[in-house]
């Protein structure tokens, strides 16, 4: 479980971890904090998330590929 707190907290399974404005691998999850707005990017799901202490922008990307015949 991932709890994102206000100053720029954040558990991991009821552990801080001490983050930087360099990205902090765990568990294939990246977190990063910048002037506390942290940020969680969740590759295997193309999904980042920022939280400024009060509200969370969470960005889902999705792909479509499309191909195009030539004959």
């Amino acid at each position: 479980m991932i709890n994102l707190e206000q100053g720029g907290r954040v558990l991991v399974d009821e552990q801080i971890l001490t983050l930087s404005s360099i990205a902090h691998q765990h568990n294939g999850v990246e977190f990063s904090v910048d002037q506390n707005i942290v940020t969680v990017e969740l590759p295997s799901y193309n999904m980042t998330i920022l939280f400024d202490g009060n509200t969370a922008h969470v960005a889902v990307f999705h792909f479509f590929l499309t191909s195009t015949r030539t004959n």
